[in-house]
């Protein structure tokens, strides 16, 4: 038998829930916006979540980059179908299956451009955050701490 979490979370330029997101597509809002100091003497739209990001459950902080932060703020938006799915499921027939393209590169580029400053990796900087497969093992870890509900 296969099950599908119909749980949707999600957190973009639009907004960081499904009503926020709505309500910006029927407004006709795009959620871009022009930045300045992305490429040398050209202006360019990107769009990004504004939104407060929660910080990563004890025990993950090593972890902690923007791209976690994002997982966590959408993982708290499906938190009661997870916690449900388990119950009804139990845990180990649950899975996490994800993708991202530049998982915490923000904070790659700011450590390695510190490294070549200073000589050294900055403190708190972890490379398994930047792996491939790091988001999914993070929501995993995570799943496995209480979620916490979105407020």
């Amino acid at each position: 038998m296969t099950l599908y979490l119909t749980a949707c979370g999600v957190a973009c330029a639009l907004g960081a829930d499904k009503t926020e997101v709505a309500s910006a597509l029927f407004a006709g809002r795009h959620g871009l916006m022009t930045r300045t100091d992305l490429l040398a003497a050209r202006p360019v739209q990107v769009g990004a979540v504004q939104a407060p990001l929660p910080t990563p459950p004890a025990g993950l902080e090593a972890l902690d980059c923007r791209n976690n932060r994002l997982m966590l703020l959408v993982l708290r938006q499906i938190a009661p179908e997870i916690r449900a799915a388990i119950a009804r499921f139990g845990a180990a027939r649950i899975a996490v299956v994800l993708g991202t393209s530049t998982g915490g590169i923000a904070e790659a580029e700011s450590a390695l451009a510190s490294r070549q400053r200073t000589g050294a990796w900055p403190d708190g900087f972890h490379y398994r955050s930047q792996v491939p497969g790091a988001l999914a093992r993070f929501a995993a870890d995570a799943l496995a701490s209480p979620v916490q509900p979105a407020r």
